[in-house]
């Protein structure tokens, strides 16, 4: 992994709140961090040497630590058994070592500090994803809680995998997750990469109780929680790639990173052929100019279904009444875009369809999308024995809408993202 390339992409996607260590100065300097408040300070170090960490020392007010202690500051919390301890750091508070920069610059690890409302919110979490864990949120109880996760493992492929199994979750509760870390206030509508219960055009809200076995690839990413869930977490990336679903009536997630290569991802379906249904996608992220990504309901011999969109930070969901052999995520001229893709698949359910009147579009309930969104509805009929693995190359209509509201206006996780991208690019590199 190119330790160059990492250190821009932290400081551009994650602000000042995120810090990677090879950033970080030496000979005695002092590396003031821009918190304005009192809030909690986090490390994650995975496979960085203790004997450096050891030399690496916070210092806040009178109180000074290492980054070593901090990296193994855990305590037993209701949601698990080593949750980060939070490290409380004063305005104006710094990190110092007597080491050379060449010494810290070898360091792959992070620096996260959370803000003054979350500092005092009891149920904020932090999670470091360096072994198999197993979180139980449904111990808080009727509560709003916050987990962020970080991972720190370049051990896997992609680095900074986590993989998530054996989802529990009650029908009232509801489970969001985020890419990046989380600011105050409310999150803007159709930004989460994963949510369960799952919006989508035909239903405001659907509660799935069969989760597929999921990965994210990513340093910092967060769950926001109500009523809790309870999964394993541990570093890996899962590989959906020829699997079958685990239920006919399920949701699932892949993600594809940055600079990680294009893989045409085909998901068999578990199918009852006396049962009616439905599939869907919501699909968001940022992809290079030209780029598409694709997902396709496939019936060997019979009609696909999908849709093409350039990725956005607000996804569009997408649906068709038809339940196929199976399902494919794919991407052209993508490798170095980051998207994610939540999937589901209803059989034999009576839902209430959402519906549209007459010229008004369900594809995106927000009214504050501050983009362009193209997006390519396809209906093909490959040769009996050959499905379609390029969807992009079928394309019959294509669709742009430009909404009116605010086009101007992007977050700063856009923007970030967007440039993390544009970094990429011009460094010529990817990790």
């Amino acid at each position: 992994m190119n330790i160059l390339l990492f250190s821009v992409f932290i400081s551009a996607v994650f602000g000042q709140q995120l810090i990677s260590l090879s950033n970080l100065k030496g000979g005695n300097v002092s590396n003031f961090l821009k918190n304005e408040n009192l809030v909690s300070l986090y490390v994650s170090a995975s496979f960085d040497n203790d004997d450096v960490l050891t030399n690496v020392m916070v210092v806040s007010g009178n109180d000074r630590i290492s980054l070593q202690d901090l990296k193994y500051r855990t305590m037993e919390t209701p949601i698990n058994s080593e949750t980060q301890r939070p490290y409380p750091i004063q305005p104006n508070s710094y990190i110092t070592s007597s080491l050379a920069d060449i010494q810290l610059a070898n360091l792959n690890g992070v620096l996260y500090y959370n803000t003054a409302k979350q500092f005092a919110n009891k149920n904020f979490y932090v999670i470091d994803v360096h072994s198999v864990l197993n979180i139980n949120l449904q111990e808080l109880g009727d509560v709003e809680a916050t987990v962020v996760f970080l991972s720190t493992m370049t051990n896997t492929m992609p680095n900074f995998s986590s993989k998530i199994s054996n989802w529990q979750q009650d029908p009232n509760a509801s489970i969001a997750i985020y890419n990046g870390i989380p600011q105050d206030g409310i999150e803007p509508k159709n930004t989460q990469i994963f949510s369960n219960p799952v919006h989508s055009d035909i239903f405001d809200w659907f509660y799935f109780k069969n989760v597929e076995t999921f990965s994210l690839s990513s340093v910092a990413f967060y769950l926001d929680s109500f009523e809790g869930c309870a999964f394993k977490i541990e570093p890996g990336k899962a590989i959906l790639g020829g699997t079958t679903t685990t239920a006919l009536t399920t949701t699932g997630f892949y993600m594809k990173s940055l600079g990680e290569l294009q893989t045409v991802t085909r998901v068999n379906m578990m199918k009852d052929a006396n049962s009616n249904g439905y599939t869907g996608a919501n699909i968001l992220g940022h992809v290079p100019d030209g780029a598409t990504v694709t997902f396709t309901v496939e019936n060997i011999g019979g009609k696909n279904y999908g849709t093409g969109t350039v990725p956005t930070d607000f996804f569009a969901p997408w649906s068709t009444a038809v339940v196929g052999d199976d399902i494919v995520i794919n991407s052209t001229k993508a490798q170095m875009g980051q998207y994610f893709v939540q999937y589901f698949v209803i059989q034999g359910i009576q839902i209430n369809i959402t519906t549209a009147a007459p010229g008004d579009s369900t594809a995106n309930p927000s009214s504050t999308i501050p983009t362009v969104k193209t997006t390519v509805h396809l209906e093909t009929t490959p040769a009996p024995g050959k499905p379609t693995t390029n969807p992009s190359s079928t394309v019959l209509t294509v669709k742009t809408t430009v909404p009116l509201e605010t086009t101007t206006k992007l977050s700063g996780k856009v923007f970030t993202e967007f440039l993390s991208y544009m970094i990429v690019l011009i460094l010529g590199r990817r990790f």
